[in-house]
């Protein structure tokens, strides 16, 4: 059986924060290089493209993380089980999963890179899966939940 335990870690923390790190890496290493040192230094409105970036960014990861910080799940084929609450949910008990992710087709900012699954049950009991638990879960569990109908969302705060 093709069963994974999610949680959050280093290395999904690294996964929805790669892009915001090369961003601000190769801006910095463009600036350095062709106006030097001091220019970054002198010119405080040489750090307004890159706080554009990360404020944003910043403030879903807070909240991504905030949503999900003592969660973990173990998803199997065609069934989630909640390992805090100790519940096991059957893709016959879920009514829909709506993931909520930018529609755009390339990720221009680094946020929107960042997706979350709201798990919606027949019960109308709901819970939410973030990114930081694990990057593209979406794919994932479209995959493992046979029956269940997926909506997309165009948003990304929760």
């Amino acid at each position: 059986m093709n069963e994974i335990t999610i949680r959050i870690d280093f290395a999904n923390h690294l996964k929805n924060l790669k892009s915001l790190i090369f961003i601000c890496a190769g801006y910095y290493l463009l600036i350095f290089w062709a106006f030097g040192y001091a220019y970054i230094l002198q010119n405080w409105y040489s750090h307004l493209f890159i706080l554009i970036q990360i404020v944003p960014t910043i403030y879903i990861h807070f909240i991504y993380f905030a949503q999900n910080s003592k969660d973990k799940f173990t998803i199997g084929k065609n069934y989630i089980i909640d390992n805090k609450s100790l519940q096991e949910y059957h893709s016959k008990d879920i009514l829909k999963v709506q993931l909520h992710r930018s529609c755009a087709r390339i990720a221009f900012l680094p946020f929107q890179n960042y997706t979350y699954i709201k798990v919606i049950l027949k019960n109308q009991k709901t819970f939410i899966i973030t990114s930081l638990l694990k990057h593209n879960i979406d794919q994932y569990l479209n995959e493992n939940l046979e029956g269940v109908v997926f909506e997309r969302n165009c948003n990304y705060f929760l």
